[in-house]
């Protein structure tokens, strides 16, 4: 739709405000939809960045999530009366368009706290808007704080802003657009599907039937699979917000303490400890809107080129699941059938390929990002760093895989699930087939775990004692470190 032809529809006095939809795909709780519905005509604009694509941590499966959630969100613009316009494009190119086709004075949009490319993309959208003459509003999304210097009182920011109830949906006027989305192909029924009609399904069965579970079942993959919330790519994607489940969780909350004690069973204390890991999602986007440098660079600069020379078939042989490893392997072909693994095996999987492979936390940071489904930059990078022992701030954590592999998968299931070819070992070799008589087409561990466990611990305590390490790992700890009741 032309120009000419969106005149006819409006009054051209008033403000026409491009709503740029980034990792935000929901009308509800939109800040920037509601504030923009209040002054003016919006156009409902979402860009596909072919670049931000061939960024090395980004891959085809979160592109098909991102696809079937914009499917998602234009039916609900649509029912709202308004509609989607999409971009294939590179962000200026779009904006030029919008400008030339549609006049429009302003821009808003959530804030994103995202990588290096994404943060040089918005910059050179300011400067578009500062040339070009039109306002770009940026709003707060979910808990980060910008232009914090330190986390000296973000915790009670965050809290502020997530108790707040969600912004209701805007009234929006009638507008169509002809652009259509390209379809979400690849879509196989082992990825979690796109989209906020199946986020808000996803958190009702965790609210009011998974939930009860959640302490003491997301450790093993097995019970972590429904035992989990599995919001964590809604999240990434926007499709619910933060506070929209804060509030949702309060509610149930209140409603479970009016039951009888033997009715709300586990409940109660699941649901506490899901509220504190939304909090400490928030606590990691922030740190990496405090300290961007975390995606590439090691937090603490005495970690600088540890790893370097690591042996490259090492991690090829970590990222097609041949380690000889049982429980790592298993771990890694279920990330590559399904784009998700709990927490914990993603933090044993991060600590034993540079811990005992020795290989360097950047490309293996890449390699599992573009198998998560859910890769959120925030969360994502300071994690790997965490594992990898490079934040100065961090005691090291070393799994053993063995030993993890016995306590969370005793009988073998997870492990006879992705690994067939050791499917007929027992219950006891499955763990440590290399000690079994029985014969298998299954490779020997690549690495003595043991040896290079206790090697990873001296090189990393060696480290520390580095002169002015401690007083970097202050300044970090002051820059980024958590500090709850502040």
């Amino acid at each position: 739709m032309q120009l000419e032809i969106f005149e006819e529809l409006y009054d051209m006095k008033t403000q026409i405000t491009a709503v740029w939809f980034k990792k935000d795909l929901r009308i509800e709780d939109h800040r920037p939809l509601f504030e923009a519905a209040a002054e003016g005509r919006v156009i409902p604009v979402f860009i596909d960045e072919d670049d931000f694509w061939k960024q090395a941590a980004n891959s085809p499966r979160q592109r098909q999530f991102m696809l079937s959630s914009l499917a998602d969100l234009k039916r609900s613009l649509q029912e709202s009366g308004s509609d989607l316009l999409y971009f294939r494009s590179d962000v200026i190119s779009a904006l030029n368009r919008l400008k030339v086709d549609y006049g429009i004075n302003a821009i808003y949009s959530h804030e994103e706290t995202g990588i290096d490319w994404t943060f040089k993309r918005d910059k050179s959208v300011a400067k578009w808007c500062n040339s070009e003459g039109v306002i770009w509003r940026e709003f707060q999304c979910n808990g980060v704080v910008r232009r914090l210097k330190t986390r000296d009182g973000w915790a009670a920011l965050r809290d502020k802003f997530i108790d707040v109830a969600p912004t209701p949906c805007p009234k929006l006027e009638k507008v169509v657009f002809e652009t259509k989305l390209p379809s979400a192909h690849g879509s196989e029924l082992q990825f979690q599907q796109g989209g906020r009609t199946n986020a808000l399904k996803i958190l009702e069965s965790f609210l009011t039937e998974r939930g009860c579970k959640y302490r003491g079942g997301i450790s093993s993959p097995l019970s972590a699979e429904t035992a989990c919330s599995r919001l964590s790519p809604y999240l990434t994607w926007g499709c619910l917000s933060i506070r929209e489940i804060n509030s949702r969780v309060k509610s149930q909350v209140k409603y479970l303490k009016s039951l009888s004690s033997e009715m709300r069973k586990g409940w109660l204390t699941s649901l506490r400890d899901f509220q504190s890991r939304l909090y400490w999602h928030c606590h990691f986007i922030q740190k990496l809107e405090l300290m961007p440098s975390v995606e590439t660079r090691d937090m603490h600069s005495a970690y600088a080129g540890l790893r370097d020379g690591f042996d490259h078939r090492f991690l090829k042989a970590f990222e097609e699941g041949l380690t000889g490893f049982p429980f790592i392997d298993a771990c890694m072909r279920c990330l590559q059938q399904t784009g998700w693994i709990n927490f914990r095996m993603r933090a044993m999987l991060v600590s034993f390929a540079v811990n005992n492979l020795w290989v360097d936390w950047r490309p293996i940071s890449k390699t599992l990002g573009r198998l998560f489904t859910d890769y959120e930059p925030g969360i994502h990078y300071s994690q790997v760093q965490m594992q990898s022992g490079t934040t100065g701030i961090n005691a090291p954590r070393i799994y053993n895989p063995v030993k993890q592999s016995q306590d969370q998968d005793p009988e073998g299931v997870f492990i006879r699930r992705y690994l067939p070819e050791i499917s007929g070992l027992s219950n006891g070799d499955i763990h440590t087939p290399w000690k079994s008589l029985e014969k298998c087409i299954y490779p020997s561990p690549i690495v003595d775990h043991i040896a290079t466990y206790s090697l990873a611990r001296l090189k990393l305590s060696e480290v520390r004692k580095k002169q002015g390490f401690k007083e970097e790992s202050e300044y970090i700890i002051e820059k980024t470190a958590s500090r709850k009741k502040s």
